[in-house]
């Protein structure tokens, strides 16, 4: 599987000032990769209606995982 698609999405962080860079920037809502991170979405994402956490919740009680 060629991951390069899906890393296009990833913010490169390498060091503390990167990673606080990009802290300062979500909070300011400056979200630069938004767009390509929904593009994947719709690639990856079997559902994207928001309920992806309830459903493996319910899955893993159902199942008796927990």
């Amino acid at each position: 599987v060629d991951t390069s698609y899906y890393l296009k999405a990833a913010e490169k962080i390498y060091n503390i000032n990167d990673f606080k860079a990009y802290l300062d920037n979500i909070s300011s809502g400056k979200d630069i990769l938004k767009e390509e991170r929904a593009e994947i979405n719709k690639v990856v994402n079997y559902s994207s209606d928001g309920k992806n956490a309830h459903r493996v919740a319910e899955y893993i009680i159902k199942e008796g995982k927990l």
